[in-house]
């Protein structure tokens, strides 16, 4: 997936500020972190004064804000009820409720339905392991494409294709992120052919996950948060 799919720049001051005011009016969950430390820190934006030109944050009381000052590496991300925004901007205050930023000149949307999309195979190499729906004695890895709450895609050849028919269910799949392994059946939705001049060739195969863990959904949503968010920061 191209980066320009993922995320679609807003330039648009006017829409920047409808962004923001709706984000306060709904209290939407952002999260704050800096270029150094892909930590994230929960927190909110609230009117501050009237500066059309300044950001008011709200911070937890036990963070430092000293930290921030005079950064231009803080990045946000805003969990919009259909997108999330992402944006760069600097710090160039605080006051006893938070820190003051720079209204950003330019976000980023990232549009989705109910679930973050993220393109796994371009930030980094995770294999999904699984038995061959052939030969169940045989275990096969692919690498996964993209990665979401509720399932992934991964890369298999052209001759593998007639294996994964669509509506049939794969059992114990298998794969590591950070720390965490997840142990889960899916449901085959869709084979696709990878297009001409698409990074990688071969086939996609798109899956649902099913009999996923509560934890471990919890945990690989955590997960893919915390790897849109570095993928952002890596393209901005």
């Amino acid at each position: 997936m191209e980066q320009t799919h993922l995320y679609q720049p807003v330039n648009s001051s006017n829409e920047i500020k409808r962004l923001i005011k709706l984000s306060i009016k709904k209290m939407s969950p952002t999260y704050l972190w800096t270029g150094s430390d892909k930590n994230t820190i929960r927190v909110s934006f609230y009117e501050g004064g009237p500066n059309p030109y300044l950001l008011h944050v709200w911070v937890p009381k036990d963070i430092n804000r000293e930290e921030f000052h005079n950064r231009i590496d803080c990045y946000f991300n805003v969990a919009l009820n259909d997108s999330n925004i992402y944006f760069k901007t600097p710090c160039i205050g605080s006051t006893k409720d938070g820190l003051i930023f720079q209204v950003p000149k330019k976000t980023y949307k990232l549009q989705r339905r109910k679930k973050i999309r993220l393109p796994l195979l371009d930030i980094m190499d995770v294999l999904v392991q699984f038995p061959d729906p052939e030969f169940n004695f045989v275990t096969l890895h692919r690498p996964i494409l993209d990665l979401s709450e509720g399932g992934l895609s991964f890369l298999i050849s052209h001759f593998e294709r007639e294996k994964f028919k669509k509506g049939s269910t794969i059992d114990k799949m298998i794969f590591s992120l950070n720390n965490t392994k997840l142990l889960f059946k899916a449901e085959v939705v869709y084979t696709q052919e990878l297009q001409e001049g698409s990074k990688f060739t071969g086939v996609k195969v798109g899956v649902q996950f099913s009999h996923l863990k509560v934890q471990d959904k919890q945990a690989l949503c955590q997960n893919i948060l915390d790897l849109s968010q570095k993928y952002f920061s890596d393209i901005v």
